[in-house]
């Protein structure tokens, strides 16, 4: 898979794909207790805890208010950014669009001839910004 992204949708794409991919192989192996430990180890309960481990803030997970977040809200922000990438690659009418914001800067360090620029809304950080 990062081969084949690389070569066919372009340098950005490995290294978001090999993570996802990295991340399904992982999470399936961990469902089917792949090289998991058959015991967990666990913390003793805190009242046999020392008392140099024992701070004075007092937190109550109960009162928290916690709203649990569906998996496709989770999700959502890494897929926007992948089909923005695709999008911005693909279709050239995107790119040339996207490309139209420019920055540009003009003999670097003095007098030297020396020009450089960026284009910020194609560069995947710009469009995991705009995500």
């Amino acid at each position: 898979p990062y081969a084949a992204t690389g070569i066919f949708l372009g340098p950005e794409f490995p290294s978001l794909l090999g993570g996802l991919v990295g991340l399904a192989i992982v999470t399936t192996a961990a469902r089917y207790k792949f090289l998991t430990p058959k015991t967990t180890w666990d913390f003793a309960d805190a009242k046999e805890w020392p008392a140099e481990w024992l701070g004075t803030i007092e937190m109550k997970l109960d009162e928290m208010a916690a709203r649990p977040m569906s998996a496709f809200r989770a999700w959502l922000p890494y897929v926007l950014v992948g089909v923005i990438l695709v999008i911005s690659r693909v279709f050239p009418q995107v790119t040339a669009a996207l490309k139209s914001v420019s920055i540009a800067f003009a003999n670097i360090l003095g007098e030297t001839g020396i020009n450089a620029g960026i284009e910020p809304l194609y560069l995947p950080g710009g469009i995991l910004v705009m995500v």
